[in-house]
């Protein structure tokens, strides 16, 4: 409980000096704009600006990302369902001529983006959310002419994409390999520790650390270890990315990961 009264104070003096900064520099904040999300135990606590007290809030929109108290990505996966959703109406709308090239065109153009963007903050905490997302894309591969009668699987292979569960998984990985190609030209890199004590495996294995809660385990710097340790030395040691997303996607064929999917409940 110490440590967290040293946390609350902590935070405490930042919003103070943060206030004095933005009126020494004439740049005064709108306080009905600042907000307080509390997450895990410490859920009770008021905050202050120049004597004000901060709004407390479940959810809060921050660069097109829903992050909530919970810290489960419901509410981004939702959001993100209802984008690409939408997207896909009016393509379904106003588009005749529904082959296989204008369709995927369009897909992974227009649709898939808002499924992807920012997946390393909000990946999806549970299977049904997944399966919510895997469903938009289900949809837009059903609208092909002669593919409704056709496994998804199929589809997928015929129309070359990937699942959508395999996409995290890929963007994830992708960016690990950014940081830590980066070096010290990143800060990122904290978020990662190598493996000095590893005995086998690639040479790039990373530390995972000991931690209680599943969202805390769904965490990007978290969830990806196990991944990106058991990728072999050849993936990992690529020269560049275009190389490394080549030798990553030659490596999941080979598992038959690409067109992993979670099946309906």
């Amino acid at each position: 409980m110490k440590a967290i009264g040293l946390d609350r104070d902590a935070l405490q003096s930042d919003l103070d000096t943060i206030w004095k900064w933005t009126n020494d520099w004439q740049m005064r904040l709108n306080i009905s704009k600042c907000k307080i999300i509390n997450v895990g135990l410490d859920s009770t606590h008021q905050y202050n600006l120049n004597e004000n007290s901060l709004q407390v809030v479940r959810e809060e929109r921050d660069l097109g990302v829903m992050v909530t108290d919970d810290m489960e990505g419901s509410r981004q996966c939702e959001e993100a369902r209802k984008k690409a959703l939408k997207m896909l109406g009016v393509i379904n709308r106003n588009v005749n001529y529904k082959s296989k090239t204008v369709i995927k065109r369009l897909y992974c153009a227009y649709v898939r983006p808002h499924l992807e963007y920012c997946i390393q903050a909000w990946h999806p905490l549970y299977k049904k959310d997944l399966i919510s997302l895997e469903k938009v894309q289900r949809r837009a591969t059903r609208m092909i002419r002669g593919f409704k009668n056709i496994s998804y699987e199929e589809r997928l292979k015929s129309l070359k994409l990937h699942s959508v569960k395999y996409r995290f998984l890929r963007a994830d990985l992708i960016e690990v390999f950014k940081i830590l190609k980066s070096g010290e030209t990143s800060d990122l890199t904290e978020m990662f520790k190598l493996n000095s004590s590893r005995t086998r495996g690639n040479g790039l294995k990373l530390k995972k650390e000991y931690v209680k809660t599943a969202q805390r385990l769904n965490f990007f710097s978290q969830r990806i270890i196990n991944e990106w340790n058991s990728l072999p030395e050849n993936v990992v040691s690529s020269s560049s990315l275009f190389k490394f997303r080549k030798e990553l996607d030659k490596h999941f064929t080979s598992r038959k990961i690409i067109f992993d999917i979670y099946e309906y409940a």
